[in-house]
């Protein structure tokens, strides 16, 4: 049987005009904090939210990696 330590979830944001905009998808939020709180009641201790950073309107730079 396999043991889930951690989970990765992708975050671009805290709200769903965010999400709209970067993926095109319209009320996301709502189930992004459903599987963080499912998460919660299962017990897993470590959930790592990955941040996306977007630059598609061209006026922020970032640094090359």
């Amino acid at each position: 049987m396999y043991h889930l330590d951690t989970l990765y979830l992708q975050f671009d944001g805290i709200n769903n005009e965010t999400y709209e905009k970067t993926r095109g998808i319209k009320n996301l939020m709502p189930y992004k904090m459903r599987v963080v709180e499912n998460c919660r009641k299962v017990g897993l201790s470590s959930i790592n939210l990955v941040a996306t950073i977007s630059s598609n309107d061209g006026s922020t730079k970032y640094p090359d990696f």
